[in-house]
């Protein structure tokens, strides 16, 4: 499972930590960052970086089933 969250969302504030925190199976965490230009709720302006890394997410995922 990979939960995405933003630097600087006001909208969801801790949500995506709370959801993180209890799984249980195979996970990542990832913040975005103001560097990165995704620091907005939903990584907004910075689309093309939020989709690559949740792409390469699901990549990995995938490569490691048997």
């Amino acid at each position: 499972m990979l939960v995405c969250d933003s630097k600087d969302d006001t909208q969801m504030t801790g949500q995506a930590r709370k959801l993180f925190a209890p799984l249980t199976c195979p996970r990542d965490f990832h913040l975005f960052t103001r560097e990165e230009g995704a620091a907005e709720h939903g990584q907004m302006g910075a689309m093309n970086l939020s989709s690559e890394r949740i792409l390469d997410g699901l990549d990995r995922t995938l490569a490691a089933r048997p």
